[in-house]
């Protein structure tokens, strides 16, 4: 478990894992303001409610907080009148169990409630008491990802000669060649001054977007169509 406070709110990070290795993942986020070492007891509380909801009989709890770890053995003795009735809440729960060890862990080791805690505290939750995210794992960099493309090469293509010069800049223009870059797929982007990248386009595509934009703006006031189309990232 970890419990954190910070400017944006607090929050709770608590990781159940079963013992064939099924692991819970829940963050709470705290509509009202507490310490640190209050945050510790609240999500400490959660774990200890949802491990009591499962069904367990005995559990291993681990925390980075030394202090809460230490005051919850009576290791530590309480110097917050605060905290004592959280204290006194949590040692009640822990009658819940047939066994149950208390351990302090380095933080190192407590990465995953922590990484739960920190976007519990920090999410923003407007008219809502439930926010899901999903975290998907990727094993490739998008850069060595191959993309088919089934566009029929176009020979007339004026970005044909520039790509070549990148992927063998012998004898090019070393100067012109800084305002390119290639990147996903293979396409190529321009870079302005600002260093502000857009995606290169074919001539039947220019005249494709132009005719939209200006379809979309004319008569009305406002930049001239050439910046209208560097605002939709296009070359």
């Amino acid at each position: 478990f970890d419990g954190s406070s910070t400017a944006t709110g607090g929050g709770a990070g608590i990781i159940l894992r079963s013992p064939d290795n099924v692991s819970t993942q829940l963050a709470y986020k705290f509509d009202f303001f507490c310490s640190n070492n209050k945050a510790e007891y609240e999500a400490l509380i959660l774990g200890t409610l949802s491990a009591i909801e499962k069904g367990a009989k005995s559990i291993a709890t681990k925390g980075d907080s030394k202090l809460i770890i230490k005051q919850m053995t009576d290791e530590y003795g309480i110097k917050e009148p605060a905290l004592a009735e959280y204290i006194s809440v949590a040692q009640d729960l822990t009658k819940e169990f047939a066994k149950i060890t208390l351990e302090h862990v380095p933080r190192i080791e407590n990465k995953y409630a922590d990484a739960l805690v920190t976007i519990a505290s920090k999410v923003i939750m407007e008219n809502q008491n439930e926010a899901l995210f999903t975290i998907k794992k990727r094993e490739g960099r998008l850069k060595e990802i191959k993309m088919e493309n089934n566009e029929e090469k176009d020979e007339d293509d004026w970005r044909n000669g520039i790509v070549m010069k990148l992927q063998n800049p012998i004898n090019a223009n070393l100067k012109m060649l800084k305002e390119y870059i290639i990147i996903i797929k293979g396409e190529l982007y321009h870079k302005d001054a600002d260093r502000i990248m857009a995606k290169c386009i074919t001539n039947k595509e220019a005249g494709e977007k132009l005719k939209e934009l200006h379809e979309a703006v004319c008569g009305v006031e406002g930049p001239v169509l050439y910046r209208r189309i560097q605002r939709y990232g296009f070359y």
